[in-house]
């Protein structure tokens, strides 16, 4: 028995009759077309007539092949297999002339169709030139782009080198500031230790300084109470000198005793040292008590 052929709406090939599935809506399809609609996002709808259709409302088709007596070619089968799924093949006119008005409104359902897919292709056609000038327009942004990122990476290279400079003098700037500061420290160490070597020295000059005073005040004392003592020693030695001088005048009436003119001597030689010989008076003294000394023991023998 021959296979008898339908055509898939979809890819419009003829297809054995058992792998052609019906729906709800009277639409068959065959199978590899049907696994590809609903691989497709849902809700699904018929390809035909645009109605919702789900995968386990397809069904399959059961038909008797019958022959006639014309044997009608294999064309006319798959001309006539697109029409509806329970028709079986009969050439009498009326199913021709059903047949031809069912033709009718499939070419005319498929020239709508046709229009819309035309009208939808237009539409895809225009986005795709948009869209392709788009492209063309970012490509050239990006090799603006890649020209732009590789000079930023040229400089962000130099200015990571700068960067590492920089760090470098700042480590040796540390360095020298640390080395700076530790100086610092030990100069003003030094300066306090000379401030406070400075405040003991003005203070030990000032020390000396009373001291010297003190010895200035003392020295001039001592001048002065050498002053009146011998202003009295002078005094005195010319008391002295006048009592040996009434003494020798008076000598022959009054000879006092040798232990007597020694003691005046000795007094008078003590004056002698203590004053010096720069003066007159012990110059004279010393010439007198010499010449009494002298003359004293004659007399006495």
């Amino acid at each position: 028995m021959d296979e008898l052929l339908l055509e898939c709406p979809i890819h419009l090939d003829g297809v054995p009759l058992k792998d052609v599935r019906t729906f709800k809506c009277g639409h068959g399809f065959c199978e590899p077309c049907i696994d590809t609609l609903f691989a497709g996002p849902s809700p699904f709808q018929c390809p035909t007539c645009r109605q919702c259709i789900k995968r386990e409302d397809g069904r399959h088709i059961f038909l008797n092949l019958h022959h006639s007596l014309t044997q009608p070619t294999a064309r006319s089968i798959r001309g006539a297999s697109d029409v509806d799924n329970d028709l079986t093949l009969f050439d009498d006119a009326d199913s021709i002339v059903e047949r031809a008005s069912r033709l009718r409104e499939k070419i005319y359902g498929y020239g709508a169709e046709i229009s819309r897919l035309q009208h939808r292709s237009e539409q895809l056609q225009r986005q795709v030139s948009v869209a392709r000038e788009k492209h063309d327009a970012l490509k050239v942004n990006h090799q603006a782009l890649r020209l732009e990122h590789a000079a930023l990476r040229s400089c962000c290279t130099n200015l990571e080198s700068q960067h590492s400079k920089a760090q470098r003098i700042s480590m040796d700037f540390q360095k020298k500031h640390e080395a700076a500061a530790s100086d610092a420290q030990q100069w003003r160490a030094s300066c306090m230790k000379a401030q406070a070597d400075a405040r003991a020295e003005r203070k030990a000059t000032k020390a000396c300084a009373e001291v010297i005073r003190e010895l200035a005040d003392m020295e001039i004392e001592s001048q002065r109470r050498a002053h009146r003592n011998k202003v009295a020693y002078d005094k005195k030695c010319d008391a002295l000198l006048q009592e040996l001088s009434h003494l020798f005048q008076s000598r022959r009436e009054f000879s006092p005793s040798m232990e007597t003119c020694a003691s005046l001597c000795t007094h008078l030689m003590a004056m002698k040292l203590k004053f010096g010989t720069g003066s007159a008076l012990t110059s004279h003294l010393n010439g007198t008590s010499k010449e009494y000394v002298r003359r004293t023991p004659s007399r006495g023998a």
